[in-house]
């Protein structure tokens, strides 16, 4: 099962209207999850962890880890925060692969990238991507909410088209640009990343209040089974089996939803 790490988040975001979609996508996948027990972690955080019936991926030294971020200019500064700490605090810097996914020209990022794989020997690969690349997945009422429009930003959604992109990696690490990782993440992924599930994420306990009962109506006529009892997760860091998400075809799904 998956062991602690200290992940701290740096701040906080609960809109009723932006955690809708994620809460809807969250409850399909966790509905295609055993859920697990939870481990202990700092305060704030749990994690679920991969049941004792749940694989693990291979945890050998030589194997690169992924981790991914996306960020705009606006937030340019925490990712590098984020990126620092995991550099920082991994004792296998060359195997870490921090995949960014940008949509828009960022000020200095290549001369950042040149930098930090100068000095530190880890490797930034940058991924250009369109706003019409992620759409499908982007809750349009967020247009019609002054306070939550900037939540539409297209990196808040670049996370589900990784699995897409990253065709030639199996598992990889999501993390918003507002964290700080304080352990070794390259040893911490090789050990979690399970081999028979989905993904892994921080859970939220309690079925969300703000999905109305006509929303699941609406899904299961679709023919999308949620559950409204099962628990859900924050988006914000996904442990994912990339292989697994394209074989079970769950980029679809979520563009029903």
């Amino acid at each position: 099962m998956m062991d602690m790490m200290h992940i701290h988040s740096c701040f906080y975001i609960k809109s009723p209207v932006f955690l809708t979609l994620l809460v809807v996508i969250t409850h399909y996948l966790m509905s295609q999850v055993e859920m697990a027990r939870q481990v202990a972690l700092p305060p704030h955080h749990s994690l679920y962890a991969a049941t004792p019936e749940c694989n693990l991926l291979s945890n050998a030294t030589a194997t690169p880890v992924h981790v991914v971020l996306s960020s705009g200019n606006k937030h340019f500064v925490g990712l590098q925060a984020v990126v620092n700490s995991m550099i920082n605090n991994t004792q296998s810097p060359a195997s870490l692969f921090v995949h960014l996914f940008v949509a828009e020209d960022i000020h200095n990022l290549e001369y950042w990238k040149r930098q930090v794989e100068s000095q530190t020997g880890s490797h930034i690969v940058l991924h250009d991507f369109q706003p019409s690349d992620v759409e499908p997945y982007i809750n349009p009422h967020l247009d019609k909410e002054e306070h939550t429009y900037r939540l539409r930003a297209d990196s808040n959604f670049a996370r589900f088209i990784m699995a897409e992109r990253l065709a030639n990696v199996s598992a990889a690490l999501w993390m918003d640009s507002d964290m700080i990782v304080q352990g070794d993440i390259v040893a911490w992924v090789r050990r979690n990343t399970p081999a028979d599930k989905p993904l892994a994420a921080f859970p939220r306990s309690k079925s969300d209040p703000y999905i109305p009962d006509s929303t699941y109506g609406t899904l299961y006529d679709r023919g999308i089974q949620v559950s409204k009892a099962s628990p859900t997760f924050n988006a914000g860091i996904l442990l994912m089996n990339l292989k697994l998400w394209r074989e079970q075809k769950v980029d679809e799904t979520i563009r029903k939803i």
